[in-house]
């Protein structure tokens, strides 16, 4: 079950890339001051999943929980690439996914190589908090994203997605 959550977790990372939030600091960065404040470290805090099937948000929101606990996510911006990151808290070695990124007018886009697609989604970012967040997540998106790695038992879960499905994911990381 653990391989599972962990699975998931990171397919779902690296499809949707980013979706975070700050609460405590509403200092909101746009244009070029976003794009230069997006670079260095970023350690992911939440991960959810809202949409019209509760079910799903509930399954989702415990996987991510559970990764959460168990593993730490991380990314790192550099000037043009992202490296995403998943290790567990126990040591156990990483799983690393570098991938292309650009940002235009608060849109990060990222070149998802597990999708083949680029991947668009909502940024906010301060000084400590970044806030991401893909929309218009569709079921045949949301089981490309599941089936983008190997996992034991995806089946059930694709099976348990309602047709007309319709979400997005939301990450909160701090610095």
């Amino acid at each position: 079950m653990k391989k599972f959550f962990y699975l998931l977790t990171i397919c779902i990372l690296t499809s949707v890339a980013f979706s975070s939030c700050g609460d405590d600091d509403d200092d909101y960065l746009s244009g070029d001051a976003a794009k230069g404040a997006i670079k260095g470290k970023w350690v992911l805090k939440t991960m959810t999943m809202s949409s019209n099937s509760s079910e799903m948000d509930r399954l989702m929101n415990m996987a991510f929980a559970y990764s959460l606990k168990t593993t730490e996510m991380s990314m790192i911006f550099n000037e043009t690439t992202v490296e995403s990151t998943m290790k567990y808290k126990d040591g156990s070695s990483p799983q690393i996914v570098t991938e292309d990124y650009y940002i235009e007018d608060n849109v990060l886009y990222v070149n998802d190589e597990a999708l083949n697609d680029i991947v668009a989604s909502n940024f906010r970012i301060s000084k400590n908090n970044l806030e991401i967040t893909q929309k218009n997540i569709d079921r045949n998106m949301l089981i490309e994203m599941l089936t983008s790695d190997d996992i034991d038992g995806i089946e059930q879960i694709i099976n348990m997605i309602p047709n007309g499905f319709s979400g997005q994911i939301t990450m909160k990381l701090k610095r």
